[in-house]
């Protein structure tokens, strides 16, 4: 890798990112609490000082679908549990050539970005009415059921803690 880099020009690619609903699909709904973190993150892909972004939040929270919505033309380490340097993998930092962005279940400590200009985001969990929105998205239930079913449901959307795969599952 470090050859070809070192051997070819590449040209300098940019463009204007859209806001999240654009990304948006079937598969992925933009919440509020969504919403902080990936503007956070829709800046720091604009950002030519920032090379590595790292996006933190409990399992389940959505960091992955999150980046898998934003991150076409990114390199994209999913899940990182220790201190990385994308140089190891070829993937260059001392310019604004590409961008890395990690998802981790935990703030990684500052070290893991070396020389590279990072930025670390945090992902909340949704709140009780977004995951309540969320569960109705992916069930048969809504204001109108049965009030035991009802019950249930809401049940459900506090043990899940505002986990979107908790809630989708």
């Amino acid at each position: 890798m470090n050859m070809l880099y070192n051997n070819c020009e590449f040209e300098s690619y940019s463009s204007t990112t859209s806001p999240l609903e654009h990304f948006s699909s079937e598969d992925f709904v933009c919440f509020k609490s969504t919403n902080e973190a990936s503007d956070e993150l829709l800046e720091a892909l604009q950002d030519d000082k920032t090379r590595l972004i790292g996006l933190y939040g409990k399992r389940g929270s959505g960091k992955t679908t999150l980046v898998q919505v934003v991150g076409r033309i990114l390199v994209i380490l999913d899940d990182v549990r220790e201190m990385v340097d994308p140089e190891d993998f070829g993937i260059p930092c001392n310019d604004n050539r590409c961008k890395v962005l990690l998802t981790s279940r935990q703030r990684l400590q500052e070290p893991t970005f070396m020389e590279c200009q990072g930025r670390m985001i945090h992902l909340n969990a949704l709140s009780k009415d977004e995951a309540w929105t969320l569960l109705q998205k992916y069930s048969d239930i809504n204001d109108e059921s049965p009030s035991d079913i009802l019950n249930v449901a809401l049940e459900i959307v506090n043990e899940c803690e505002g986990l979107h795969s908790t809630i989708k599952d």
